[in-house]
C-alpha cells in the first residue's frame, strides 16, 4: 500500500481575504499573478483550493501587503 501525503491547500479563508484585496484595489487576478511571477491560471488553481501554491504565499501577501494570521 503507497501512501501519499495530501497537500496543504489554501485555507478559504485566506483565498477570501486576497480576493477582497483585489477587489479593493481594483486588481484583476492577471495582474497580480504578474507581479508574484506565477500565471494566472496557477493563481486561480492556488486561489481556488486545487494547488497548494506554498512556495508563493509569501510573495502574494507581500505584494497585497497583507499578512496572515498563523504564517
Amino acid at each position: 500500500m503507497v501512501v501519499v501525503a495530501k497537500k496543504r491547500r489554501c485555507p478559504p479563508e485566506r483565498a477570501k481575504t486576497v480576493k477582497k484585496e483585489l477587489i479593493d484595489r481594483n486588481m484583476s487576478q492577471k495582474e497580480l499573478a504578474n507581479l508574484v511571477g506565477i500565471s494566472q491560471k496557477y493563481l486561480i488553481e492556488v486561489l481556488s483550493g486545487r494547488r497548494a501554491g506554498t512556495k508563493y504565499w509569501a510573495e502574494i501577501e507581500r505584494v497585497l501587503d497583507i499578512k496572515q494570521h498563523g504564517n
